[in-house]
């Protein structure tokens, strides 16, 4: 069975190491067999171990890139390393799971566009459905970019809709949020272009939003990260017969709401996360913190902010 690297300890220590990390980064992980969040944030130390195992996305921009379920007493126990970067990583049932992933591709074997495009090779995000028992790719929907870095799928989220499956996802190199079905067709979209003002003198590969996260929150309502805004909106989509006809509105829900704007308590954030009682649970990464937020933005709870 996989170990852990021997940098985070051993025995005793190693285990306490191991929860600790988990439990700061939890906000990147989907637990097995939780499908809501908690009421209130709580820490699990080693004496209190986790009731369920644990999927934890590994990005790396060289080879580590990986996913992997970690197993309560602190074993890997299930491994799929078939790509160079996984953002996230989410049980859809007993043997299935989605991976968010991105794979730098060798300028030659780039679509034509992108070659010769001033960007040393191109990147093929893809969301792949994968048989755990297996590790093979059963469905997946993908498409091509610039480049790696900036430009990769960070997050996606499932959900069905009269019995269909959905996926939701961010496009973060086009600066878009959209919606696909199994048949992988694009049922509805969002580009930041269509709110919002890009800077001028950036173009189109600038990293303008940095979108890094997703969460379907109820039929409708669709809530992203827009990292590089410091700030969280929500997505409402209406109906409409075709994906050219459906109308989306933004509603800021914590943040300056602006490129450009500073003020507010996030800095560029990762994977906010509503809780039950309406709440935000946020990685709010550049003040080094997990914070939890209430509906007039005032913090309720924070962990961390030793930078």
């Amino acid at each position: 069975m996989t170990r852990l690297p021997e940098w985070f300890g051993t025995g005793h220590e190693r285990r306490a190491k191991l929860f600790a990390c988990l439990a700061v980064v939890c906000l990147a992980v989907a637990t097995v067999g939780v499908l809501s969040a908690p009421d209130r944030p709580r820490l699990t130390v080693g004496d209190e171990r986790p009731e369920n195992n644990t999927y934890v996305a590994l990005q790396g921009y060289q080879d580590e890139g990986r996913a992997i379920e970690v197993a309560p007493d602190g074993d890997v126990v299930w491994e799929y390393a078939d790509t160079d970067d996984v953002f996230d990583v989410e049980e859809l049932g007993p043997d299935r799971v989605q991976i968010s992933t991105a794979e730098e591709i060798p300028e030659a074997e780039c679509p034509e566009q992108y070659r010769g495009d001033g960007f040393r090779n191109c990147v093929r995000n893809s969301l792949r459905i994968v048989e755990k028992s297996t590790n093979d790719v059963v469905w997946e929907y993908a498409w091509f970019d610039a480049e790696l870095h900036e430009h990769e799928l960070h997050d996606a989220d499932h959900y069905t809709v009269d019995g269909e499956d959905r996926w939701v996802l961010v496009d973060m190199g086009n600066d878009r949020v959209f919606s696909v079905n199994r048949d992988e067709e694009i049922l509805w979209e969002w580009n930041a272009t269509e709110t919002y003002d890009r800077p001028d003198g950036m173009g189109p590969e600038g990293d303008w939003t940095h979108m890094n996260d997703v969460d379907r929150l109820e039929p409708g309502v669709f809530q992203v990260s827009l990292r590089n805004f410091d700030t969280v909106v929500e997505l409402h989509v209406e109906n409409g017969t075709s994906a050219d006809d459906r109308e989306v509105t933004v509603e800021p829900v914590v943040g300056p709401n602006s490129f450009s704007g500073s003020g507010g308590p996030l800095y560029e954030q990762h994977n906010p996360d509503r809780l039950a009682d309406g709440h935000l649970l946020v990685a709010d990464s550049e003040h080094d913190r997990v914070v939890e937020l209430n509906a007039d933005n005032e913090v309720v709870w924070e962990f961390g902010g030793s930078a």
